[in-house]
Formats: structure tokens, C-alpha cells, sequence
């Protein structure tokens, strides 16, 4: 799983429950004398009680229900477990539904140490007014021999928090999100992961599935020898020796202690202040992108900026507020094609088709409700050597299709196979309407001078997050833009009013006849030519059809034309086709010689010889080319015509053995004129 992957299944668990702020922070912490990284995440949704929580840790399973006013992201029930223990070894969770605090803690740490057969997460739970403990069926109370709890006695000693102080320190942030209309603590939930996964694992461990197996939080020391690796399919990210070398990463969010923060052997480059991008070793290729990668490929910033289609939160990243965009705004002459297609109802899914500014941003951006999936994926004519497509960004949101368990691409069914499909006509016909032919630099040069004179400006209001459409420049030192401080005259000025749509380009060439004949007779040329595919393999089928059937007529005594009519009306299968041959000829004759059985098993399995040979035979002529078949006529005839004229020869010479000189020269003038009327 990718790591920004594994980082949106959090902020997917943000949105579904309707939390309004998102925080992202790689902190440190003292461990052995030295600064070690952790990633904290934090929202202020509604929060979970203790079983909800247990719930949330119990794998596959999912409390999340679709309405009609919102369709939930996740659906599968394994994104807080497989994006935890993607980024690091052990996950601390904490959340706050307003009445109790509670605590999970999911760490292959605690699991090696105890020798554990099974996966067992310790849970623990306060009420949030007088901080006692609260205990239930997934929190019982249980005591070791020591008398102590035992659940919030190894969260205390395997976790980044020792001491109980340290985990209401913690749930503090939590308790201090307000909440609308109402007095008393907040809500939210806080995800910290640490023992940070290395880029060395990452490498390692790239295609292995990382998800580990159902938990039990009824938490028991076990007797029973080994370890979990194997159960969990993790790793041991112990630091080396030699990852504790020197770093110059000193200007960190968040750092203390004297010493550096052991960060050389992390995936996430720590030195870039106010983002976490992945080191260059993990980045992902992309094919045609290698020199010029796109930013969301290895910046988180980048990525949560276009993750939702339709934004329902504000999301920092290391205390820095995310700027929200969409891919739409930064198209030069969009257009949008409508996609019709059938789920339960007929519906009509907009694709918005734009060149972009950079020509090495190109591709299809597809949302599954209004979340990114699949980026820059190129298609059709973008696959060509030729310069076709290039530039060109095509945006959809395909609620009908089905992404697969880690969001980052779609199940290839017959549904995907279509769409794409359709997305091909549309980018050809996009691209032979707005780009003139012959003059792609020419056209580029003109797009570069109007994008660079075009002072409108996209803002997103933190109030309403909707977007806006300036005719100005608000200024960077703005930080906070909200509806109500729109400057233009005919802007709009109330969160009230809908989101500002981008317009969409009119060809000046649009209503030109000659225009619509050429796009005409391009979808008319593509028309023919898969017309002539068809034929061509139906010509195929049907040589193919009649060597089966001259097989079946050879074992079964019967007419060619009757085996191919069993054939055609049984789709070309043999095995039905013969049975029903059988069947008709039945009552025909039969015979009462005891090795007729034998003879005619015999004649089967000689016939079933001679037709895989005759169906290698014809596999090879289908796979040869048409100039090697027309040369092989040509040949043939070649030869036809030279045995005739030997034949012809010796006939005459047989019946005429005392022809004189001059009849054998007008006959020797008759065969050349008749040699050039054959080469003509």
C-alpha cells in the first residue's frame, strides 16, 4: 500500500464522520536518549464510545450505513488496521464521543514481546466529567497477580505514552474541539503511530499485504511459544546501528532534546518544513513521467489538496492549512461530454476534458464519490508516440463503478471496460475540435500568453468551503478568505448562494459545417474500420467452423453442411454439435459385430488426430500476413501456368513428330503471344 494511501483512509474515517478539521503532524518523542519521529492525525468528529471503538479495531467489520442526504467512503472496515500498520509497527488510538474516553492500542511490538499466538489489543475507558474508569465487556477488570489492570498496564509500557497523565494530556486537544450548539467536551478522535516503518521496508515489503488478522481485546498473557511476524506480515523496524548516524535535519516542527532526530532512515523526508514527502528512493514511477513527476505522487500536501472532488473539511498538515483545489480550474478551454449509463436508473455522468498548462500533466482523474482513486492514468490516443493528447486532462466522478479495498484503482469489469472505452472517443473528438491541425506549437504559444494574461482567481471560502471565482488576487498575505469579502460588483457575497462553475470554452468553429463534417468523418473512419476487424474474424470463424466441421463429418459419416449448421447453432461448440449429430443419426443402422466399437473408437481418436493438425495448419495461415498469402497465390499460379505450357508442348510434339521449321515458329509465336496475354 502506498503511504499517502494509507494516510487518506484516516482522513476518509475524518468524513464519514462529519468532523470539519483534519491535523497531520510528524512529531518527536524522547526514546533512549535520542529525538525518534511519530505521526500523529487528529479530527474533531463525533467521536466513539468504547464499543464503537473495539468495533473500529475488529477487522472487516463496518458500522457505516448509506442515507440519502451522504454515502459513506469506506465500506470495508479495514482502514484504520491496514493504514496504521502500513506507516509504523504500533498504533495508539484515542477518541472522545463526549461522555467516555477510550484508548485501543494495536502494536506488534507488545504482541512479539508476550510471544502471542493471536492478535489481542488492550482497551482502556474514562468517563470524560470525573476521569475515573469505566468498564465494560471489551473493557473488563481484570487484574494481574500484582493486582494492577492489566489492558492499561502494557498501553502504558509498550506505548508512546508511560504514564496515565501522558494519555489525558493527549485526549486534552480532543476535549478542548467545540461543539456546535452544545457545552461540555468536545469530540474527535487522535491516531499516533510510531516505530515509523523504514524506506528500507517500504522497498522490501512493497507488494506483500500488510493487513493484519481479527483481533481479541479481552486481553490474556499467553503460554503459548512464538511470535506473531508470520500472523501479522509486518516487519521488525529496528534502527540499526548504522541508521543512527549523523543527520543534518535540525529545523523540524515540533523537535526537543539536544541530540538530532533519527530521521536518515525514515520514508517521509522530515527536512521539508511545512509538508511530509516521501523520500526519493519510494517514490512511485509513473510510465511517461519519469524526468517531470507530479507533485501528489510524493507530497502529501499536494495530494490532500485534490483528494476530494467536493471538499467537506480544512485540513493542516504540520500546523499549515492545506490549500483545496480542483483540477478543473487550472484547464485552458474545457468542455464537458456527457456519459450515459444504467444503475438501477439511467444516469448521466459529466466528463470534463482540458488541456493543462504543463504538458506532462495529462491523463484521466477519476473520483468514486467525490474521492480521488485513479490520477494521471493515461488512455487512447495519450499512448501513441505521436504528440496526440499530450497536455490533455480528462475529469470524472464514476459513482457506477467499483474501486477496489485500497482506493487506489478500479475493478476491471465490463463496466470499467465500457467507460474507458467511451473516454477514448471523447478525448479524440476533444482533441480534433480545439487543436488545429499542423499547429499544436503555434496553438501551445497562444495558450501560454492567454493563461498568463487571465487574472481570474479560484479561492475556496473557509467558512462554507465553496469556490469562488475572482476577477482578482486576494493577496497571500490573506490567510482566511471567507464569502463576505469578495470585492467584485457582480461576485457573489453570501455562503448561501451554490459553488462557482467554471465556464466552459465555445469554439468559434463549433456551428461550421465543414467542422462537424470533419469530426463526422472521423468517428466514420473508426466506424469502418471496426467493421472491417468484424469481418475479417468472422471470415476467420468460419474457416475455422468449417475444418471442425469436416472432422465431425469424417468421424460420424454425415455431410459437411449438416455438421456446420450443428456447429452455428450451437455457437461452435464441438462437444454439444457432436451430440446432437449422434442423436440425429441414431436410429439410422447399427451393426453386430462385437468390434465395430473398437474400429469406429479408433476412427474417432484418427479423426481428432487429423483435425488438431489441420487446426494447427489453419492457426498459421490466420497468423501469417496477407502480402505472404498473396505472394503464395501468385506462386501457385506461377507454377499452374508453366505445367500447362509443358503439358501443351509435349502434346503437340506427340501428335505432329514431322512438323517443318516454319509451323514450329508460328507456333512458337502463338505461345509467346499467349505467355503476354497471361502476364497482363
Amino acid at each position: 500500500m502506498w503511504a499517502f494511501s494509507a494516510i487518506a483512509e484516516f482522513v476518509d474515517n475524518s468524513q464519514d464522520a462529519g468532523a470539519t478539521v483534519v491535523k497531520i503532524n510528524l512529531k518527536t518523542r524522547q526514546q533512549e536518549g535520542l529525538d525518534t519521529f511519530l505521526f500523529s492525525f487528529e479530527d474533531n468528529g463525533k467521536g466513539m464510545s468504547g464499543d464503537e471503538l473495539h468495533r473500529m479495531i475488529s477487522f472487516g467489520h463496518c458500522s457505516k450505513k448509506a442515507t440519502a442526504e451522504y454515502v459513506p467512503i469506506g465500506r470495508y472496515g479495514n482502514g484504520f488496521k491496514s493504514g496504521s500498520m502500513r506507516l509504523g509497527n504500533d498504533a495508539l488510538a484515542l477518541t472522545c464521543d463526549g461522555t467516555t474516553m477510550s484508548v485501543g492500542f494495536l502494536s506488534q511490538t507488545f504482541l512479539k514481546d508476550i510471544g502471542a499466538t493471536e492478535v489481542l489489543v488492550p482497551m482502556a475507558s474514562w468517563d470524560c466529567a470525573t476521569r475515573t474508569r469505566v468498564y465494560g465487556e471489551f473493557c473488563p477488570k481484570e487484574p494481574n497477580s500484582q493486582g494492577t489492570d492489566f489492558n492499561l498496564e502494557n498501553i502504558l509500557k509498550y506505548s508512546c505514552c508511560t504514564t496515565e497523565a501522558d494519555l489525558f494530556s493527549e485526549f486534552s486537544s480532543i476535549l478542548q474541539n467545540p461543539v456546535p450548539g452544545k457545552h461540555g467536551p468536545g469530540r474527535g478522535t487522535k491516531i499516533i503511530v510510531f516505530n515509523l516503518k523504514t524506506a528500507q521496508d517500504v522497498l522490501y515489503y512493497q507488494d506483500t499485504d500488510m493487513l493484519p488478522k481479527k483481533p481479541t481485546t479481552n486481553v490474556r498473557r499467553s503460554s503459548t511459544a512464538g511470535t506473531v511476524a508470520d500472523d501479522l506480515g509486518l516487519v521488525d523496524n529496528t534502527v540499526s546501528e548504522d541508521g543512527d548516524a549523523e543527520n543534518d535535519n535540525s529545523d523540524n516542527d515540533g523537535s526537543s532534546g539536544t541530540e538530532e532526530p533519527v530521521a536518515s532512515h525514515l520514508e517521509f523526508d522530515v527536512s521539508v518544513k511545512n509538508d511530509i514527502q516521501l523520500v526519493p528512493s519510494v517514490r512511485h514511477a509513473v510510465p511517461g513521467m519519469e524526468s517531470s513527476l507530479p507533485p501528489l505522487y510524493y507530497s502529501l500536501r499536494a495530494y490532500m489538496s485534490f483528494l476530494f472532488l467536493h471538499p467537506a473539511m480544512q485540513i493542516y498538515i504540520r500546523d499549515v492549512r492545506v490549500k483545496l483545489k480542483k483540477f478543473e480550474h487550472s484547464l485552458y478551454r474545457p468542455l464537458i461530454y456527457n456519459y450515459a449509463t444504467r444503475k438501477d436508473t439511467l444516469v448521466n455522468i459529466p466528463v470534463t476534458i482540458g488541456l493543462a498548462r504543463k504538458v506532462w500533466q495529462n491523463g484521466v482523474m477519476l473520483y468514486h464519490g467525490g474521492r480521488l482513486i485513479v490520477s494521471y492514468m493515461r488512455i487512447g490516443i495519450q499512448l501513441d508516440s505521436s504528440s496526440r493528447g499530450r497536455g490533455v486532462v480528462v475529469i470524472a466522478d464514476v459513482p457506477h463503478l467499483q474501486p477496489t479495498h485500497n482506493k487506489q484503482e478500479f475493478v476491471s469489469d465490463q463496466n470499467y471496460t465500457k467507460f474507458l472505452g467511451s473516454l477514448k472517443k471523447y478525448l479524440i473528438r476533444y482533441w480534433s475540435t480545439i487543436i488545429p491541425q499542423g499547429q499544436l506549437s503555434k496553438f501551445r504559444q497562444e495558450m501560454e500568453e492567454e493563461m498568463d494574461t487571465d487574472r481570474h482567481q479560484w479561492v475556496i471560502c473557509t467558512k462554507c468551503l465553496k469556490f469562488r471565482n475572482l476577477t482578482y488576487h486576494p493577496g497571500d498575505d490573506v490567510k482566511e478568505w471567507t464569502c463576505s469579502m469578495n470585492e467584485d460588483n457582480e461576485g457573489t457575497h453570501s455562503c448561501e448562494e451554490p459553488e462557482d462553475t467554471i465556464k466552459l470554452f465555445r469554439s468559434r468553429v463549433s456551428g461550421d459545417e465543414a467542422e462537424r463534417a470533419k469530426i463526422k468523418q472521423l468517428e466514420t473512419s473508426f466506424a469502418e474500420k471496426d467493421a472491417r476487424h468484424t469481418r475479417l474474424m468472422e471470415k476467420k470463424m468460419a474457416k475455422l467452423r468449417e475444418l471442425e466441421a469436416r472432422g465431425l463429418a469424417q468421424e460420424l459419416g454425415l455431410s459437411i453442411t449438416a455438421c456446420v449448421q450443428a456447429l452455428v447453432k450451437h455457437g461452435d461448440d464441438v462437444r454439444s454439435a457432436r451430440k446432437e449429430l449422434l442423436q440425429s443419426s441414431k436410429g439410422k443402422g447399427s451393426t453386430t459385430d462385437p468390434h465395430e466399437a473398437q474400429r469406429q473408437h479408433l476412427k474417432r481418436r484418427t479423426s481428432a488426430r487429423q483435425a488438431s493438425r489441420r487446426l494447427k495448419e489453419l492457426q498459421a495461415w490466420t497468423s501469417s500476413s496477407e502480402a505472404e498469402k498473396e505472394a503464395s497465390d501468385e506462386a501457385d499460379e506461377v507454377r499452374e501456368s508453366a505445367e500447362r505450357k509443358k503439358r501443351k508442348r509435349i502434346k503437340k510434339e506427340a501428335a505432329k513428330p514431322q512438323q517443318n521449321e516454319s509451323e514450329e515458329e508460328q507456333d512458337d509465336e502463338e505461345e509467346q503471344a499467349e505467355e503476354e496475354e497471361e502476364e497482363e
